[in-house]
């Protein structure tokens, strides 16, 4: 069974994405966040029949796997966590457009009245689509590279 650490994967989130919202956070809530984003990105379908059998311990932050079709040690190893990064990337976004400022219409106080910026909105759906597009396209293209029925008849 090989295995790769929670900090590997949320180092590649980290280059993906810029997360200052951690700034103001304490460790405790920064573990308990990952370790949910993390439970999130492998037990997606898609992502969770790449595996014949995964295992999270969150106490260790650490995730052993075995993979369905593998290729090699290390490409399987980087694959996973990418395709991991991706999906704590994804549900860190899920969070942000669902933020409850983000879903009111109208922000006031006792001076003024403002509207929702459904640019912004836009932008932050537009990213999590392009995420799971990626996401599912390196999926895709693994999964076709391992089809062993289309190895055998490539010419």
């Amino acid at each position: 069974m090989s295995s790769v650490g929670y900090d590997e994967i949320v180092g590649r989130m980290f280059v993906r994405m810029r997360a200052y919202d951690f700034l103001n956070m304490d460790d405790e809530s920064i573990t308990e966040k990952l370790t949910q984003w993390m439970h999130s990105a492998v037990f997606k379908p898609y992502v969770r029949r790449l595996f014949d059998s995964i295992v999270l311990d969150d106490d260790f932050e650490d995730i052993s796997y075995t993979m369905h079709y593998t290729i090699d040690a290390d490409a399987d190893r980087e694959f996973v966590i990418e395709v991991l990064s991706i999906g704590v990337c994804r549900a860190w976004l899920e969070e942000k457009i669902l933020d409850i400022t983000n879903i009111k219409q109208l922000f006031s106080d006792k001076n003024s009245k403002w509207y929702s910026q459904a640019a912004h909105l836009n932008e932050l759906q537009a990213l999590y689509s392009s995420l799971d597009a990626e996401q599912k396209r390196l999926i895709s293209d693994r999964n076709s590279m391992s089809n062993r029925y289309i190895e055998e008849y490539r010419l």
